[in-house]
């Protein structure tokens, strides 16, 4: 366990982190109010939810735990006083990260089934379901493995600065090279082969219904994962690097991006999945027929 923990005693943020946070914390409970607006719609127009949902509802789940975490941790910083056995810090330097992983690991593993459908038509939600499922668990097993073996040899700590949030200081340079290759730039060029291999073979085919379906399915994604890429990626990218190698300038603008990327992602899935689409617009024709009637009504009650 690292000397730097347990040496801030004061829970609390100074001004600037708190003023900066209260400007993340309005920006997260319009985040929350949307993916609740979200899920509630997925529950009351039944979208069924199977296996070909799993990686893109995890995403989206994802999103929803780290608002749900800050607003914790903002509670616990400005309430209490104390902390109690390192457990906040820990709490605030790793359950993000370890999210962040999650998060891309899903994109990931959506661009493989995606590939392994267009590219191999093979069904790889029927044919290998079991190995989908504990191929996912193994993965979120292991980075927590990874996680630990890295704190437990000192490769990594927890640095708690008075007046400011604890993050991980990775000290071992390797150990940077290693999470950042693991992490950040294999998920990433991943998903762009198999994305453009996609598109590639969907060209050379003939433009069927299926194709044109496809192609379009894939142009979505990858926009999405471009905005996601500029939102989300250089906080994936520089949470590996010794704090104060970061300005408070960059760190404040890189969470900034995060925080706005949690918040739209709510409206931004509707590229990741078709069903997302379908609720919002669901509820959008819903919405405007209802105003459309209250309009006529009023112009009835009028004449």
């Amino acid at each position: 366990m690292s000397e730097e923990l347990f040496h801030n005693v004061n829970l609390g943020w100074n001004q600037i982190t708190l003023s900066r946070n209260e400007l993340f914390l309005i920006i997260v409970l319009i985040g929350i109010f949307l993916h609740s607006l979200l899920w509630f719609q997925l529950l009351i127009y039944k979208i069924r939810i199977d296996l070909t949902f799993f990686f893109s509802l995890t995403y989206l789940l994802t999103d929803f735990m780290i608002m749900l975490a800050f607003i914790i941790q903002y509670i616990i910083r400005t309430n209490f006083q104390r902390s109690t056995y390192g457990f906040v810090c820990y709490f605030e330097a790793y359950f993000i990260v370890y999210i962040d992983i999650i998060e891309t690991i899903c994109l990931t593993f959506i661009s493989i089934c995606r590939y392994y459908e267009i590219v191999l038509n093979k069904n790889i939600y029927i044919n290998y379901r079991k190995l989908i499922l504990f191929i996912s668990i193994i993965l979120a097993i292991l980075i927590i493995i990874n996680m630990f073996i890295q704190n437990y040899f000192s490769w990594s700590i927890v640095l708690d600065e008075i007046g400011s949030s604890c993050s991980i200081n990775n000290k071992n340079i390797y150990v940077i090279i290693f999470n950042e290759i693991i992490f950040f730039f294999i998920p990433i060029i991943l998903c762009f082969y198999l994305n453009i291999q996609c598109l590639i073979y969907l060209k050379k085919r003939n433009c069927s219904k299926m194709n044109n379906n496809n192609y379009k399915l894939i142009n979505r994604f990858l926009i999405f994962y471009i905005i996601w890429l500029i939102l989300w990626g250089p906080f994936v990218f520089i949470e590996q690097f010794y704090t104060k190698f970061i300005t408070n300038q960059i760190e404040f603008i890189v969470i900034l991006l995060t925080t706005l990327d949690n918040t739209i992602d709510a409206i931004l899935v509707s590229h990741l999945d078709q069903r997302f689409k379908i609720v919002w617009k669901k509820t959008y024709s819903l919405i405007k027929t209802k105003l459309k009637l209250k309009r006529t009504l009023k112009i009835h009650s009028i004449i």
